[in-house]
């Protein structure tokens, strides 16, 4: 039992200072949150990934409106089995063909709107994708910190009251590891709510 209380006990101090010294080295990168936002190049390509997404919608929209119209057109018209304009009718000729035309570019420029919307994610994505380390350390820093702060005080609480029973050991070293593990959920929680992420 006291082997395993020295082990845990130095493997705890350890993994603190090493999460103290990850923290401090990433505090050299990121000094304040605004360090996780779009830099101003990445700022105006994700301007104009929105233009270039508000463009293909409008244009997606006008193509919807233009095979609307040409369906209007040939309302009276005679269709075959696979839907198309009667081909004996000179309208009905002209409007399959201009009627496939839009299809495909209506076609083009949904596959522009859905292609320009994905660049416009990444671009959003970018500042917690630089956010998630530091949220990350943070919380394993602070979270060590105050287990090793209770785990020290059970233990000396444990050998004052006189306790030495083997399990009083692995009971105490299994709580403040479900404990170490509730705290980093929630606080992970907290802080990503706190920093907008």
């Amino acid at each position: 039992m006291d082997i395993f209380l020295i082990f845990f006990s130095w493997l705890l101090i350890g993994c603190w200072l090493i999460l103290e010294f990850k923290m401090w080295w990433l505090s050299r990168t990121w000094k304040t949150t605004g360090d996780f936002e779009l830099t101003p190049k990445e700022q105006s390509d994700l301007t104009r990934a929105r233009g270039k997404a508000a463009t293909a919608s409008k244009n997606v929209a006008k193509s919807k409106k233009q095979i609307a119209t040409l369906e209007q057109k040939g309302k009276n018209l005679r269709r075959n089995k696979n839907g198309e304009f009667d081909r004996r009718s000179a309208l009905g000729k002209k409007l399959n063909k201009d009627l496939k035309r839009v299809q495909a570019m209506a076609f083009r420029y949904g596959n522009e709107f859905i292609q320009a919307e994905h660049e416009v994610e990444i671009f959003l994505q970018i500042p917690w994708t630089r956010a998630r380390p530091w949220i990350s350390s943070e919380v394993y820093r602070i979270t060590s910190r105050l287990v090793l702060i209770g785990f020290t005080l059970t233990i000396y609480t444990v050998f004052v009251a006189g306790w030495s029973p083997p399990y009083y050991g692995f009971f105490i070293f299994g709580s403040w590891g479900i404990l170490f593990l509730v705290i980093v959920a929630v606080y992970r929680k907290l802080l990503s709510t706190k920093l907008g992420y």
